[in-house]
């Protein structure tokens, strides 16, 4: 076989040498691994592939193979043919028995491939199956003189799933004129680019040679980088073998030469060698410019004094852009909330990595959060180009920190910048001292721990450890005024006894909660009022402030750094921060009262800013409100204001409704009912309304006598309510 391929390529390069061809197509179908199509290839569909089972005596390896009963197109192009007068088709082709000779038709494209209309073979198939032939058509005005030709081959498929034939070697030449070939050796292009998410490339050697002597070999130097690539073979493709041409490569130097009798006949040969190299060097963190130089082009004839033959043309100098291979990082989430999380539990979430854009895989170093509560997962694995992973974060408070806690999650990767910050939020419930689990420690803290010291609240077990804080931090068991102590001292302090800042309150709470109480000054010198519109068991005050002494308590008014029946009040000056703090408890039974109350007289020179008021109320459920309200006039009540109810009494056995109507509309409003006992058995706010309805199933289910209590701001009406069957 080796010896007929060789008869065939010195019958082939003798018929050159009288008359030079132009190749202007070649495909091999051999740039690919099987079945994959090349890019030569512009349109195909699935009936065919590239197969190296049955190779042809032209390049061997791959051919296009089309398969079945199925037909199918394939289209090869552009091709140039726009200064050419003449020009041939060629290809070698084989097929089974049960693909009929005729079931090949080979179409031209003149208008770029929108449609083929120019037949030039309806049996472009071998007569003899199973062998190959080599097909040869010559191509007319229809196509000859277009910029833009695309051919087109119609595989009509075979009688059987197992039907096949196959095409090698597409060539579209035209004769050569040998007088216009100017002498050159040297790169294809003067400025290509590297992607280095690839590890391997290759750049072309063009050849072009007049005459009349035919080459018998030749070589060249190359300058690179040897740091950086390497050289790592050289392939003659196209029509030029191996068995034919002996080509090497030294770490800088390649020599092609031909050791048999088919010498390189003039002409041009644009592909006559390929170079391929490999990166060897460092990852680039940018894209570089590195040069390939071709020096020292030795040409010598196929004489028997070997003498040289100038080639003085050619592109000796390549620029190439290397496109460093970089990893890219991205997120579908910008920001993180962990939630409500009481002590004792954890939250998870998973941050999304994404290397959407990236050309290498996409390698997580390392991952960490600006909080001890928050801790990273395991490291994903690589995370390949146009694929996502996922890092995780536990959110785990602590008795010692919790609150609201805010920072970033941190992740380190291989992507170009240093990390990805992903900013997180996070509260933590339940911790010591947060006996109403609301993530802060404040009055309303004191005010269950006050009861559950004097016995008239049991905290469960897994309740205990918010209660139980002296010895700090350990505690004792108990909860006694001990326990209170440290609590107060902290909330006035702002810090526990081991220096640990308290808490970071979460985010204000809802818009609901600032109607239960407002603090203000108001007069000359100013007046320090407390608007209530529930009763409080305790209030807690924030005043920014110059001086310690800037409070003057008022006769008759609360006292402030004293006690009454039923009150415990403490109060701290911040020298440092400037922040004077006031906390004051009521004992069950002994609540501050609904209204308008005086607190103090305030030295005008001293006061900043009213920080802020917390309040907790005397029922079971406690709310907060830190809002502040600095206006300086009150906006008086009417006197005639009257609310008035019906139907009352009010049938239980009825589906109606229960009206209450104020004489003035307002802002906000809400309804208590109590029974006799002073039980709180109703309540609710209510937006801005003329007339408040009350639903039947709202109402107690036990006839009797009641109270209604109608509050706005510190106006306040009791109705008595009869509730009969």
């Amino acid at each position: 076989m080796k010896r007929l391929l060789l008869l065939a390529m010195l019958l082939m390069y003798s018929a050159q040498a009288d008359g030079q061809v132009s190749t202007l197509l070649l495909e091999s179908f051999d740039s690919v691994t099987a079945p994959d199509i090349p890019p030569g290839v512009s349109e195909n569909d699935v009936t065919w592939k590239t197969s190296s089972s049955s190779a042809s005596p032209g390049s061997g390896a791959n051919n296009l193979v089309h398969t079945g009963s199925t037909p199918g197109l394939a289209i090869l192009g552009p091709i140039d043919l726009s200064a050419q007068t003449e020009a041939t088709l060629s290809y070698w082709a084989r097929r089974t028995a049960s693909y009929p000779a005729d079931s090949l038709v080979v179409r031209f494209s003149n208008d770029g491939g929108i449609t083929f209309p120019h037949v030039f073979s309806s049996g472009g198939l071998p007569t003899t199956a199973s062998t190959y032939e080599q097909v040869s058509i010559n191509l007319d005005s229809s196509i000859l003189g277009f910029p833009n030709v695309y051919l087109q081959f119609e595989g009509r498929g075979g009688s059987s799933s197992g039907s096949n034939m196959r095409i090698d070697d597409v060539q579209v030449t035209t004769p050569l004129d040998l007088g216009s070939i100017e002498a050159k050796l040297g790169f294809q292009d003067s400025m290509r680019s590297w992607d280095l998410a690839s590890n391997n490339h290759s750049e072309k050697v063009d050849l072009s040679w007049p005459g009349p002597d035919s080459i018998q070999g030749f070589q060249f130097d190359l300058n690179f980088d040897t740091s950086l690539i390497r050289l790592d073979s050289v392939h003659t493709p196209g029509l030029f073998t191996d068995a034919s041409w002996h080509v090497s490569s030294a770490p800088n130097r390649v020599i092609a030469l031909q050791l048999e009798t088919s010498v390189l006949p003039p002409g041009v040969y644009p592909e006559m060698l390929s170079l391929h190299f490999s990166w060897i060097g460092e990852d680039l963190s940018a894209d570089s410019l590195l040069t390939l130089g071709l020096h020292q082009p030795i040409v010598s004839s196929s004489s028997p004094s070997g003498s040289g033959l100038s080639m003085p043309g050619g592109i000796r100098t390549l620029s190439l852009h290397a496109i460093a291979s970089l990893a890219s990082i991205s997120t579908s989430t910008p920001s993180v909330d962990f939630g409500l999380v009481v002590v004792g539990d954890s939250a998870l979430i998973s941050l999304d990595l994404n290397n959407a854009s990236g050309s290498t895989d996409l390698i997580i170093q390392g991952a960490n959060a600006t909080h001890s509560t928050i801790s990273a997962g395991a490291l994903p694995s690589a995370i390949p180009p146009q694929n996502s992973g996922q890092q995780d974060f536990t959110f785990i408070p602590s008795y010692s920190s919790y609150g609201l806690i805010e920072g970033n999650l941190t992740v380190f990767h291989n992507a170009t910048g240093d990390s990805l910050d992903v900013p997180f939020t996070a509260v933590g419930i339940g911790g010591r001292g947060d006996t109403d689990v609301d993530g802060s420690l404040d009055v309303a803290d004191v005010i269950l721990g006050l009861d559950a010291a004097l016995g008239l609240t049991n905290p469960l077990s897994a309740e205990f450890p918010r209660f139980d804080l002296y010895p700090f931090p350990s505690g004792d068991g108990l909860v006694d005024v001990r326990d209170l102590t440290v609590q107060i001292q902290a909330i006035l302090h702002a810090t526990w006894p081991d220096g640990i800042p308290l808490p970071t309150p979460p985010n204000p709470s809802s818009a609901g909660k600032s109607a239960i109480a407002s603090l203000s000054l108001q007069g000359s010198p100013p007046r320090l009022l407390l608007n209530t519109k529930e009763d409080l068991r305790g209030y807690q005050i924030r005043i920014e402030t110059r001086i310690e002494t800037l409070i003057e308590t008022l006769p008759g008014a609360l006292p402030l750094n004293a006690s009454k029946t039923g009150q415990r009040t403490s109060s701290y000056f911040d020298q440092e921060t400037g922040v004077f703090s006031l906390l004051s408890v009521f004992e069950p039974g002994n609540e501050l009262q609904l209204g308008s109350h005086e607190l103090a007289l305030i030295d005008p020179h001293s006061v900043v800013t009213i920080a802020g008021l917390a309040v907790t109320d005397a029922g079971e459920k406690i709310e907060l409100d830190w809002s502040v309200s600095t206006d300086s006039e009150r906006t008086p009540l009417p006197a005639e204001l009257s609310v008035a109810i019906y139907p009352n009494p009010y049938s239980l056995s009825t589906s109606s409704n229960l009206n209450v109507v104020p004489s003035v509309t307002r802002e906000l409003s809400r309804i208590t009912v109590y029974d006799m006992l002073g039980r709180k058995v109703f309540a609710r706010s209510f937006s801005r309304n003329s007339r408040i309805v009350l639903l039947r199933n709202e109402m107690p289910d036990t006839p009797g006598l009641y109270v209604l209590r109608w509050q706005s701001g510190t106006d306040v009406r009791d109705i008595p309510l009869m509730l009969i069957r």
